[in-house]
């Protein structure tokens, strides 16, 4: 599990969802394997009842997309081209 934070004003941007709208100032984060992914999870919520608030787009670290469910609660759904996945199931973003 990785926990980043960053700056709330940024994160509403970088999310598609204006500041002070009920959303609750943060996103949940989701890394996949493959690009191809992203496109598949972003649809799979829209056809669920989520709002896709930023499309599937290149990003500096990957590519990622992010929806609102019914809710409002925001997920990227990325992938990161320094992330490594381990065999053992964890995680590391080479510094």
């Amino acid at each position: 599990m990785i926990i980043s934070r960053w700056d709330r004003t940024k994160l509403a941007a970088d999310s598609g969802v204006p500041a002070g709208t009920g959303w609750g100032g943060f996103t949940l984060g989701y890394a996949v394997a493959v690009t191809a992914e992203v496109d598949e999870l972003c649809r799979r919520a829209t056809e669920a009842g989520a709002t896709v608030t930023a499309g599937p787009q290149q990003k500096g670290f990957g590519y990622s997309g992010v929806f609102a469910e019914p809710d409002g609660h925001t997920w990227e759904v990325a992938w990161f081209e320094a992330l490594r996945r381990n065999p053992d199931g964890t995680v590391e973003l080479p510094s």
